[in-house]
């Protein structure tokens, strides 16, 4: 390949990395701004009732969200490597 073709290559594969990059960013960050409206609203209702020393995790709520994410495009389980 000469030099020419291998720069056109790597900024082509750049391209696509960077648009995958924004598209799982982007559909992650809609599905947080539901998530965490939910959590607001749980919290709110926990303010209300006492319901002991209740602390909501928000990376576990991240963690499920991405999980979700590669389950809906059929990516592969990557749950075997924790």
């Amino acid at each position: 390949m000469d030099r020419t073709a291998a720069v056109y290559n790597g900024q082509k594969n750049n391209t696509i990395k960077k648009n995958i990059d924004n598209a799982l960013y982007c559909e992650s960050l809609c599905r947080m701004f539901d998530a965490v409206n939910s959590l607001v609203i749980a919290l709110q209702e926990h303010d209300k009732e006492d319901k002991g020393d209740w602390i909501p995790d928000i990376f576990e709520i991240s963690s499920n969200i991405l999980m979700d994410i590669m389950k809906d495009y059929n990516m592969p389980d990557l749950t075997i490597l924790l």
